[in-house]
């Protein structure tokens, strides 16, 4: 993903799933994986966005010192949760994928059958990802503003990643194999 010349939330939360993504592959992407590390490490920093520190604010918030009782159990609202939720947001965004992504596919053309459901279900499967996906990122992008409130209006010049060290293009895939 070729950045913009201004990073807003969007684009952290982005590189929270890139950074994600990237730590699924094999060890030997190592200049792809150390990339989006460095990525999202730069981000984090320019957007004052620590996920530790964060998750210590919000346990000494005394609004949530408090106990809730939901469904007949009694939930403890703190920190490590708070991040957790963020974090599955994230992992779900890359998991939430459709079946007929043949784009890594070597064998040779998918069969038949494949096709043919990729064409009877394949726009209506994509919408819901899309959706999905949409609202796993405005979960994540509520939470951030919840654990670092002002972070929703920051904009950061994307020249300040590469003054920091972040090459100018991001490592491609295709070169891996």
């Amino acid at each position: 993903m070729r950045l913009p010349e201004q990073l807003t939330i969007d684009d952290l939360i982005t590189a929270f799933a890139e950074y994600e993504e990237s730590t699924h592959r094999h060890e030997s992407w190592v200049e792809y994986i150390s990339y989006y590390k460095q990525q999202l490490m730069f981000m984090q920093q320019l957007f004052g966005c620590d996920l530790k520190k964060g998750k210590k604010d919000v346990d000494s918030r005394k609004e949530l010192k408090s106990s809730d009782v939901e469904a007949g159990g009694r939930y403890e609202f703190n920190g490590r949760l708070t991040v957790r939720l963020f974090e599955d947001c994230i992992r779900l965004m890359n998991v939430t994928k459709t079946p007929f992504d043949y784009s890594g596919m070597m064998e040779g053309l998918p069969s038949k059958i494949s096709r043919d459901l990729r064409k009877k279900y394949g726009d209506e499967l994509n919408q819901h990802i899309e959706g999905l996906d949409g609202l796993y990122r405005a979960i994540a992008k509520e939470i951030l503003t919840f654990m670092f409130p002002g972070i929703e209006s920051k904009r950061i010049p994307s020249s300040k990643l590469y003054d920091r060290g972040l090459p100018k293009e991001e490592p491609d895939p295709v070169d891996f194999f």
